[in-house]
């Protein structure tokens, strides 16, 4: 079993029983997708399938369960989705595609805390790409870590477990031929992500 592998097992089987880092700085927000739900074990545990995937349906489905679990009132953390419908239609894995935007989702809503901020979420696609970006306006990754960003172990928070963004490329990368990449934004110095997936062919 490798590092992401053995990581993750270990995080679904602490989540599982109510466990989280004790210092960290805001409570763990958990999708039934990070509870371990999977029909099959977790995503590091089987193949991806293959089948249109709507990353418009997928997205509103994350977009669904964090919302009503954000700070309203201290800090305040609020988060648009822009998507066509339901669409575009990618060629993978909903569960795992699913699991993958709530990691950079929750790493955009940890990058907010205790400050409050806007996260937009915009799905689109290109000529054979499916993508969607996940943009914030906190303070960014600092430039030390960009290179490192997606490995195992490697994180800017307190308490965090440098899991997340590991296993969103492996999901991306590794088992739909996607692409996952970020960028500092210039006019807020936050931070964007952005997943590629395949696009699904008639």
């Amino acid at each position: 079993m490798n590092i992401v592998a053995s990581s993750v097992a270990a995080m679904c089987s602490a989540r599982r029983r109510n466990i989280r880092p004790a210092a960290a700085s805001v409570a763990i927000i958990v999708s039934p997708a990070s509870r371990g739900e999977w029909p099959a074990g977790p995503p590091a545990g089987r193949p991806a399938r293959r089948e249109p995937t709507g990353l418009g349906a997928v997205a509103e489905r994350v977009i669904a369960y964090f919302r009503p679990r954000l700070p309203t009132l201290a800090h305040p953390v609020h988060l648009t989705l822009t998507a066509p419908g339901s669409g575009p239609l990618a060629n993978g894995d909903p569960v795992l595609i699913e699991w993958a935007l709530e990691a950079v989702l929750k790493n955009a809503v940890d990058a907010l805390s205790g400050r409050g901020g806007a996260i937009d979420v915009v799905v689109t696609a290109t000529a054979d790409r499916a993508r969607i970006q996940v943009r914030d306006d906190g303070p960014g990754i600092p430039i030390e870590v960009r290179n490192t960003l997606f490995e195992p172990g490697v994180t800017t928070k307190q308490g965090g477990w440098g899991i997340g963004l590991a296993l969103a490329r492996r999901i991306v990368e590794q088992q739909h031929g996607g692409r996952i990449t970020y960028q500092p934004v210039a006019e807020t110095g936050g931070a964007e992500f952005v997943l590629e997936f395949p696009l699904a062919r008639p």
